[in-house]
């Protein structure tokens, strides 16, 4: 590979590096959107990330129509000066914000599972009540269970 096409690299490295930052911000703040239960900013939230990783993915086109198959470690091999030295810095800080990004989306992954878990439950709650019920002329029923407040075929 000549220079050129290492600077390419780099350049293309670096501007995914500062996606995958921005991606995780957005991580963080749907983390306290999720802790707030604010479902408007979490729209707002998935739609600039999806923005995000559509660039995201036009880079990594880039990047491998420059280095094709050729990993970025296999590369470092084939280096040799203040380039590798570059790239190897690109690859530890694109290994340590991936780790965070990961262990980030996790939680956040858990904090929507746990969500919806108590949005159920208290679905639930709400169709659960109880079972007698008063009649047109103040009498109890003590009949069927009704779903008042949801309906479940619909």
């Amino acid at each position: 590979m000549n220079s050129i096409d290492i600077a390419k690299l780099i350049d293309i490295l670096e501007a995914e590096i500062s996606l995958y930052q921005k991606l995780y911000e957005l991580g963080e703040e749907k983390k306290d959107s999720l802790l707030a239960r604010d479902i408007g900013s979490l729209e707002d939230i998935t739609k600039e990330e999806e923005g995000l990783l559509v660039k995201v993915e036009r880079l990594e086109k880039g990047r491998q129509g420059i280095s094709g198959d050729i990993s970025l470690t296999q590369l470092l091999n084939q280096v040799k000066g203040e380039e590798r030295t570059t790239l190897k810095e690109l690859q530890r800080d694109l290994v340590v914000l991936m780790d965070k990004f990961i262990d980030l989306n996790d939680l956040n992954n858990k904090l929507i599972k746990d969500s919806l878990q108590l949005t159920n439950f208290n679905l639930n709650l709400l169709n659960s009540g109880p079972q007698g019920t008063y009649g047109k002329k103040g009498e109890v029923n003590d009949g069927e269970r009704r779903n008042m407040i949801i309906n479940k075929k619909a």
